[in-house]
């Protein structure tokens, strides 16, 4: 899963650009506040369908703009990103999907930051987030099952809330 061609509109700082990329190694760098952050964020919504560092996509969206794009050619598909206040559309190869999954699916990436001490020191909950993330991509029945285990989970703590 290399990622050979990007090409973003209206993305944070970033008006609009195509890169190509080295499938074996890229070295990014440049003044503060020149977007190098921005892209590696970009890459991140093509992989897994939302960024690193905003739980809201509508603040990627560049100032005084409605939307951005984003386009990424992998070695062994295509992605496509609009996003807008009101609607986003995620296209693999052609295909729209809704599912962030399937992108998770495509490319299995992952940031690793100073927040990955959690992983030692943190919650629980972020640790099973971790362990599910990479059973996700290993184990490719995982996500069915999870998602019933979830669904059971719910009802379960419905029930105990309802103290029926």
């Amino acid at each position: 899963m290399a990622l050979r061609q990007l090409s973003l509109n209206e993305f944070r700082n970033l008006s609009s650009c195509t890169l190509e990329f080295n499938p074996r190694y890229n070295l990014l760098f440049g003044e503060n506040g020149s977007g190098k952050t921005s892209l590696l964020e970009t890459i991140h919504i093509l992989c897994q369908g939302r960024s690193f560092k905003t739980r809201h996509l509508d603040e990627c969206i560049k100032d005084d703009h409605a939307q951005f794009l984003l386009f990424g050619q992998f070695t062994h598909h295509k992605v496509g990103i609009s996003h807008t206040a009101q609607h986003n559309t995620i296209r693999i190869d052609g295909s729209t999907t809704k599912k962030l999954s399937d992108l998770a699916r495509h490319s299995p990436v992952k940031i690793i930051d100073s927040s990955c001490f959690n992983l030692v020191t943190g919650r629980p909950s972020h640790k099973r987030e971790f362990v599910d993330w990479c059973l996700f991509h290993v184990e490719h029945p995982f996500q069915l099952l999870w998602q019933k285990h979830s669904h059971a989970l719910k009802q379960r703590n419905m029930l105990l809330r309802s103290k029926k």
